[in-house]
């Protein structure tokens, strides 16, 4: 973990130290782009470090600390404010593994692309399942000891959603832009693949309509 956090510390100083290079040669035409920059590489870095690295700065760089901190609050603004997300809707009938795939594979999708993810589940739940979601945490533990992956496993409940699209047997992927609501019958449905399919084989074939999708599918498959 140690390891870990000093990688990503060194990103984010590395990102730091960009930007401030960028904001000196031309800040207002720049600052958006830094944003960027700083927003692919500041997520999983505490509050603490992120201080730490920004008092040296101001030390080191006091002329141009006022910039750098406005482009972080920018990236700070655009990871806050990402609309797109993706549902899977699902029922206790799909197998553990397939809803524990998606939740790995959505999990790259959020650190990277910041994009939500729900789990959608079709009824109500039941002491089925309960004792399948407490399958599924346990699963996702054996992966994950810093609940990176639980915190996208959060389930909603959405009647609508399967009556609006007709979907009668879970499971199927949504991709939408949720604009503001977390429920899938709510949002501007972009993308629906129905049956038990990777994300991976979702994003191959939505890249292929929408070439922005290209780096979804990318980053899947050479994961």
């Amino acid at each position: 973990m140690d390891q870990v956090l000093h990688k990503n510390n060194k990103l984010f100083l590395t990102a730091l130290l960009l930007a401030t290079n960028l904001l000196g040669n031309n800040i207002d035409s720049k600052k958006e782009s830094i944003s960027k920059v700083i927003s692919n590489t500041r997520t999983n870095i505490s509050k603490q470090q992120e201080e730490l690295v920004l008092a040296q700065l101001k030390t080191k760089l006091p002329n141009l600390y006022k910039e750098l901190k406005e482009a972080l609050d920018l990236a700070q603004s655009e990871i806050s404010s990402s609309d797109d997300a993706i549902y899977f809707l699902f029922s206790s009938n799909v197998p553990v593994n397939s809803t524990r795939e998606f939740v790995l594979a959505a999990s790259l999708i959020n650190y990277y692309f910041h994009t939500k993810v729900y789990l959608v589940l079709q009824g109500f739940p039941t002491k089925e399942f309960r004792d399948y979601y407490l399958g599924l945490t346990t699963s996702l533990n054996e992966y994950d000891s810093r609940e990176l992956f639980i915190k996208n496993a959060t389930v909603i409940f959405d009647p609508f959603i399967f009556k609006k699209l007709n979907i009668t047997s879970a499971p199927a992927i949504i991709y939408a832009k949720h604009n503001g609501d977390a429920y899938p019958s709510k949002s501007d449905i972009q993308y629906v693949a129905r049956g038990d399919i990777l994300l991976v084989k979702f994003f191959e074939m939505v890249q292929e309509k929408d070439k922005n999708f290209k780096k979804h599918f990318e980053l899947l498959k050479n994961y």
